[in-house]
């Protein structure tokens, strides 16, 4: 009897599949004839309660098509194909995952690519099982493609190693085995690693190398410590195997009887037969013997039945046909809907499109006139009340008795007029737009202020109109006034991160952290953000300072 990589040839799969579908199960409580009809697929006990179970997803299965749902319809299917490999189906299994596949393939979903793995380790499993080793290999390759984690990528190898084993390519087995057990290592993965551990070692033994006993037994040690019964009984199983071959018929029913010993313990009859059939392997009657001899001949006749009329029993070729009709009339209708909604919102898209026309040149030509505004006012400020302050402060300090207070207040009159003048100047054209942000911030630095500028540089200036980068250079230079002015702060953070067509900045002080009031200067900054189609944000936090978040 040829040993499986598991203790039964899908144990390890239906895990798999068990969180498949409760990933597709709402948030409620499911109906209780889903679950009850989940469970027999997965575990079934007899003929007439698979039946029910199976007529049960072959409904839902032509409802999913029906309202062209293919993805649900392919879960069903997958499904199906599951139940009828644990009856040994294995021809009606393999149409329903191959139907499945078929189903899926269009798909590139997280939820699709799911069950792409799932379904590629069940053909890989069931074509294993049929003894079809390079057509094992073929869909166990395909599902690497898929393997999205250390895990999947340690049972690929698993499974790859034992289809090798099964071919006699003990070599590449072992190293493909021994590879996987190095992952294993590398993620504390206890359970795969005694799977690992145990097929490697009996590879070994097949092979002639008596070190495998070492790596059977560590794989028993770790199964008794996770307290695994059907994991346990197939290390027992290869180790009665091993003996076997070697002619040692005392070690052999040691290990057999241990095998025997826990199948109390678990549902499955078949291994219960399993292992009594190694037992009576172990029988001198010739009579036995002959039975053992014609009941594996037997059975691999029907698999080779099943292998050779496959076709037969299901023209796959007219299913095939079938479910390209499907997916046909399924584009057909598609296209339906698509030419209804065109033909409904082309009228309602041309006015729309339209109207953002209208309001964009609107905006545009609202930020020009605030430009040119500004401008203005900066340049009157700066060079007529700017100027006749400094001089009418220069020719005071030529005459004899005039008080300081007087002095100071001119002085602090003409420095007010400049920062009027500075947080309205706008952008100079054709001068470097980087250059001049950082001339401007570095403006207010003095000897109890800091200005820290982060990833200026990694942002490509280049993408950004000049409306935005004007909007940004003046709301920056007004934050910056409203720092020093009012937050009593000490350094003030720019920092700027380029999210694809957008520009994401955040400002940050150390200052007071008072609660912001929109007067004109927030409303200014607000304004000019929002006509771009962008936020901002202020999150004072008191004691703490002031964080402003733009993204434009």
């Amino acid at each position: 009897m040829k040993s499986n990589c598991f203790s039964s040839p899908f144990l390890m799969l239906v895990l798999l599949i068990t969180m498949g579908v409760q990933a597709q199960k709402p948030v409620e409580k499911p109906i209780d004839s889903a679950l009850y009809f989940y469970e027999i697929i997965v575990n079934p006990d007899d003929a007439q309660s698979f039946r029910k179970a199976e007529d049960y997803y072959t409904g839902m299965y032509e409802q999913s098509m029906a309202r062209s749902d293919y993805k649900k319809a392919a879960m069903y299917l997958e499904l199906i194909g599951f139940g009828k490999n644990q009856i040994g189906d294995y021809t009606a299994s393999e149409f329903n995952l191959v139907k499945s596949l078929e189903l899926i393939e269009p798909y590139t979903d997280t939820e699709a690519i799911d069950l792409k793995l799932r379904l590629y380790n069940l053909l890989g499993v069931l074509y294993k099982n049929l003894n079809n080793y390079p057509k094992s290999l073929e869909y166990y390759q395909k599902s690497l493609a898929f393997a999205n984690s250390t895990k999947d990528s340690i049972s690929f190898f698993l499974r790859v190693g034992n289809v090798l084993r099964e071919e006699g390519e003990f070599e590449r087995a072992i190293d493909t085995l021994k590879y996987a057990l190095k992952l294993t290592q590398k993620n504390e993965l206890e359970v795969l690693k005694s799977y690992i551990l145990d097929n490697l070692g009996y590879t070994q033994l097949t092979n002639g190398d008596d070190s495998g006993i070492y790596n059977l037994n560590k794989s028993v040690d770790i199964r008794k410590k996770l307290g695994n019964t059907t994991a346990l009984f197939s290390s027992y199983r290869h180790l009665t195997q091993y003996y076997i071959q070697i002619d040692d018929t005392l070690n052999a029913l040691k290990y057999v009887q241990k095998a025997l010993s826990l199948t109390p313990n678990i549902k499955d009859p078949t291994f219960e037969l399993e292992a009594l059939s190694l037992l009576a392997q172990l029988d001198d009657d010739p009579r036995i013997k002959r039975y053992n001899f014609l009941n594996d001949s037997i059975k691999e006749a029907n698999l080779a039945k099943q292998n050779k009329y496959a076709a037969l029993k299901y023209d796959v070729a007219r299913e095939q046909r079938q479910t390209k009709l499907a997916l046909d009339e399924r584009d057909r209708q598609k296209r339906l809907k698509t030419i209804y909604v065109l033909a409904l919102l082309l009228g309602v898209l041309v006015v729309m499109g339209f109207s953002i026309f209208l309001h964009l040149k609107r905006k545009q030509k609202q930020l020009e006139v605030i430009r040119k505004t500004e401008a203005s006012i900066s340049k009157k400020v700066h060079d007529g009340l700017a100027n006749d302050t400094f001089q009418v402060i220069s020719e005071l300090q030529n005459l004899e008795n005039i008080p300081d207070h007087i002095l100071n207040k001119l002085d602090k009159i003409y420095l007010e007029t400049r920062d009027i003048s500075k947080n309205h100047s706008p952008l100079i054209d054709g001068t470097n737009f980087k250059d001049q942000l950082v001339s401007r911030l570095n403006s207010y630095k003095s000897e109890n202020f800091s200005v820290i500028i982060r990833n200026l540089n990694g942002i490509n200036w280049e993408k950004f109109s000049r409306n935005k980068k004007d909007a940004i250079y003046m709301v920056l230079g007004e934050l910056m006034t409203n720092t020093r002015k009012h937050s009593q702060a000490s350094v003030a953070l720019v920092s700027f991160e380029q999210k694809g067509k957008k520009l994401a900045i955040t400002f940050k002080d150390n200052g007071l952290g008072n609660e912001i009031k929109k007067g004109n200067g927030i409303q200014n900054m607000e304004f000019r953000i929002f006509s771009l189609n962008g936020t901002i944000s202020f999150e004072p936090e008191s004691g703490k300072g002031l964080k402003v978040q733009i993204l434009v």
